[in-house]
This record gives structure tokens, C-alpha cells and sequence, in this order.
């Protein structure tokens, strides 16, 4: 059972870093065995992150050494970006996806393994934000992975029926893959 703090600081860059450092070693340690891939926060370019881009890339700096110093072999991803359309979002932060990923690319080259990315909204918006993902890595040289760990057409909602979403998904698929995408994980075949 998890509840969430009622005061929102979680969603903040911790107070002392090292903390964080050594809680993220002692959990790659302990679970070396069992896992080999790890992301540093979901969807830190819109509300999930309330701190600013610059912090979160501290945050994934600390996260990725300690991951490292515990298991040498693991891969870490950067956060899963939501990637929106540019927007300011309700607490006055720009939330931008491309912007995000390229303060990543330029401030922290070396400390993740894997650029993860989601994609909702159908073909147009994945094709857009597989040619700008290409585009910045070639700029910053960049020839990590690419993964979408979060992709879908969920039925609830604007009437996407069945049928679009089994279009989708063979779509996406190939699209992602034909792309030079690693991996793809689909979330939700049914409404959420």
C-alpha cells in the first residue's frame, strides 16, 4: 500500500543529495540479481517533476554513479519523457520534451545508458517525435539506444475504437522499429 505525501516534495529535487546517491546504491545492489535496467524518474519534463529540467539532471547525475558504483553492468534510462507539445503547464513551468531531452544530451551526456521517450496520440505525434529524437542525437552525437517505454491508444478516450488501436499498434511498431527504436513497450490493450 502506498500513499502518496499529501506535500508534494517528493516530486522535488531531496534535500541531500547523497542520500539519494546512497539510497539508489544500496537498492542497485541489493537487486543486481533481479533487475539490470533502471529509470531515474517518469515523465520528469511535465508534472510528475516539479523541480526545474536543470535539477533533474543532478538528480539523474547522482542516481546513475550510484547505480553504477553497485552494479557496473546495469543500464540506466533517463527519465521516460512524456514529450508534450510545448506548453506551460498549470504552476507556470514550460513543460517541453525536446528542450529536456537536449538539456540531457548537452549537460549530462555520459550519465544514463538509454533515451526513453512515450508516444500517445497516434502516428503524427510519434513520427514527429521520432525525427526531432534523431535529429538531437546526431547533433550531440548520440548512439545510446532508444526505447518508447510507454506507448498506446487508449479506447477512453476522443473514440479511438478497437480497430484504431490494433491499427496503432502494428503502426507504431513498425514505424518505432523501421526508426532504429530498441524497444517498444505497449501500455494498456484495454481502457484505463
Amino acid at each position: 500500500f502506498f500513499r502518496r505525501p499529501t506535500n508534494k516534495r517528493y516530486r522535488r529535487l531531496p534535500q541531500n543529495l547523497a542520500d539519494f546517491g546512497n539510497y539508489v546504491y544500496e537498492v542497485v545492489k541489493r537487486y543486481k540479481d533481479r533487475f539490470t535496467y533502471w529509470e531515474i524518474w517518469n515523465e520528469a519534463d511535465i508534472a510528475f517533476w516539479q523541480g526545474t529540467d536543470e535539477e533533474y539532471i543532478q538528480l539523474m547525475q547522482v542516481a546513475y554513479q550510484a547505480a553504477k558504483r553497485a552494479d557496473p553492468t546495469c543500464q540506466v534510462s533517463m527519465t521516460g519523457l512524456a514529450y508534450p507539445f510545448p506548453h506551460t503547464n498549470r504552476t507556470g513551468r514550460l513543460c517541453d520534451g525536446r528542450a529536456f531531452l537536449e538539456k540531457c544530451l548537452k549537460l549530462a551526456p555520459d550519465e544514463f545508458d538509454i533515451v526513453n521517450f512515450h508516444s500517445y496520440g497516434g502516428m503524427k505525434s510519434l513520427d514527429r517525435k521520432l525525427t526531432e529524437i534523431a535529429e538531437l542525437m546526431r547533433q550531440y552525437g548520440c548512439t545510446k539506444p532508444v526505447w518508447i517505454t510507454e506507448t498506446g491508444m487508449p479506447t477512453h478516450l476522443r473514440g479511438a475504437t478497437e480497430q484504431d488501436q490494433a491499427r496503432y499498434c502494428a503502426q507504431a511498431y513498425a514505424t518505432a522499429l523501421a526508426a532504429g527504436v530498441a524497444k517498444i513497450f505497449w501500455h494498456c490493450f484495454h481502457d484505463w
